[in-house]
């Protein structure tokens, strides 16, 4: 059978992309980054979320428990985080979130409850769907290379039905963070 249990042949490396949206924000100067994302028992997102954690310990930064914020891909689980966020007596500075939707959903609550973006929260999202790039502020987010990936799916296909590919593979992509108004650096 395929490896893995999603049967997905060509995927992004999503360690990698984990750890590259949270180098991305430590970069910009941030310390205490939350990260927000659906069910644990969803591996890409374990994964996101275990190459966010190697970020911060690369960088000598201590992993908080209370702003590793898990729920599901919804307003609600959006509006949960910024309250929990919002309670804690020292604050993230950045928010990144494993989907756009909730990164979207997040900048709207922190907008309504007169929290600036990113003046006081930094926010990256993950996916960058189309809308990302016409909010306001713009959405800095995690693309998957999809046109490449669609690509190589089709030779892994056509290799199949060929029976050139008895030899299973899969190949990883690299995410890239796609950098706009939601995201900055902080001096502090």
């Amino acid at each position: 059978g395929l490896e893995g249990h999603d049967g997905n042949l060509v995927q992004i490396d999503n360690y990698d992309a984990g750890y590259r949206a949270a180098t991305y924000l430590i970069e910009l100067g941030h310390r205490r980054i939350a990260f927000v994302s659906g069910p644990e028992g969803i591996s890409i997102l374990r994964k996101r979320k275990d190459g966010y954690r190697k970020a911060l310990a690369d960088h000598r930064l201590e992993v908080d428990e209370s702003l590793i914020i898990e729920g599901d891909i919804s307003s609600a689980t959006a509006v949960a985080a910024v309250e929990r966020i919002l309670d804690r007596p020292v604050k993230p500075t950045a928010i990144f979130a494993t989907s756009d939707i909730v990164a979207l959903s997040m900048q709207s609550e922190l907008q309504k409850r007169g929290c600036r973006v990113p003046e006081d929260f930094s926010i990256l999202g993950f996916d960058n769907l189309p809308i990302t790039a016409i909010v306001h502020p713009a959405l800095s987010t995690v693309a998957q290379p999809f046109v490449e990936m669609g690509r190589q799916a089709m030779e892994l296909l056509l290799a199949l039905i060929q029976n050139k590919g008895s030899q299973r593979r899969k190949v990883l992509f690299n995410a890239e963070v796609i950098e706009r108004e939601s995201t900055r650096a902080i001096t502090s």
